[in-house]
């Protein structure tokens, strides 16, 4: 039987990638498209009948992923494979780590963020740390919502997930984040170590979740691996030196990148300085 132009391209592309991934390959990944920033002029579907587009509290049981994807026909009208990538489906950017461990999440048109609940690292009972269950099962509800939704035309991946640093910074504000870099270690250790183990169980509990594609999976960058792929950052890292990256951050990015076969590892021009520490 013939393969036709799409499996074949698919084929060879799924070849690049397993070099990418073995550092064998011959040219860089590419491709041109347009960029598209967050639209202010969108509003944001709730369950209770609203669409909101300034600055309201978002709960979870607000959140329904059909509205979401109802609108999905309407921008995805791009074919599987656009340069050497391929296209992918992942639930809507709604800060899901930071709000696994608390954080209260706002919501306008083009933006959402999370904002700190803690007051100091000190105060921060940890034998009370727990999971928000109801972000945590939102997050796989989304999830089958666009497996369902796509029966297998694109790759569901992992939404944008911060690391344990911009989850830290989140939580106690990046003022209070740098002042317990310094002063209270072991207290931001336990908790840094909190929202490593609960990225880990989020990331798994989805990539259980999803079906393979083409006989493996793919991410938010559009690169395809055997395996689930976990995707991390520390944006907040441009707040630190190199040196206390590695004392104090550093061992708890490197327990979620040792948890998952393929890790990429999110950097801006800013942060580029703990490049050298993660390889």
């Amino acid at each position: 039987m013939k393969m036709s132009v799409k499996e074949s391209s698919l084929r060879d592309l799924i070849k690049a990638h397993k070099d990418f991934w073995r550092m064998k390959n011959s040219k860089p990944l590419l491709r041109v498209r347009r960029y598209s920033p967050l639209r202010s002029d969108v509003k944001i579907p709730l369950s209770d009948g609203r669409s909101v587009s300034d600055n309201v509290a978002l709960d979870p049981d607000l959140i329904d992923p059909k509205l979401f994807i109802q609108r999905l026909d309407e921008y995805r009208k791009a074919s599987l494979i656009t340069g050497d990538f391929i296209e992918f489906l992942a639930p809507y950017d709604l800060c899901w780590t930071q709000a696994f461990i608390g954080c209260p999440i706002r919501v306008s048109s083009g933006k959402v963020w999370s904002e700190p609940f803690l007051k100091d690292i000190t105060e921060l009972k940890f034998s009370n740390l727990k999971v928000d269950r109801r972000w945590f099962n939102k997050l796989l509800e989304f999830t089958e919502s666009l497996i369902e939704y796509s029966a297998g035309r694109y790759p569901i991946v992992q939404p944008l997930f911060r690391g344990p640093i911009d989850m830290a910074a989140s939580a106690l504000g990046p003022d209070k984040l740098c002042i317990a870099a310094y002063k209270h270690k072991e207290d931001l250790a336990v908790f840094l170590d909190f929202c490593a183990q609960t990225f880990i169980k989020a990331l798994k509990a989805q990539a259980d979740l999803i079906p393979r594609f083409h006989g493996g999976y793919s991410c938010m960058y559009g690169i395809w691996a055997p395996k689930p792929i976990c995707r991390t950052q520390a944006d907040h890292t441009v707040l630190i030196s190199p040196k206390l990256y590695e004392k104090v951050f550093l061992p708890h990015d490197l327990t979620i990148i040792k948890a998952f076969d393929y890790t990429i590892f999110h950097l801006h021009s800013a942060t580029i300085h703990i490049a050298e520490a993660l390889v």
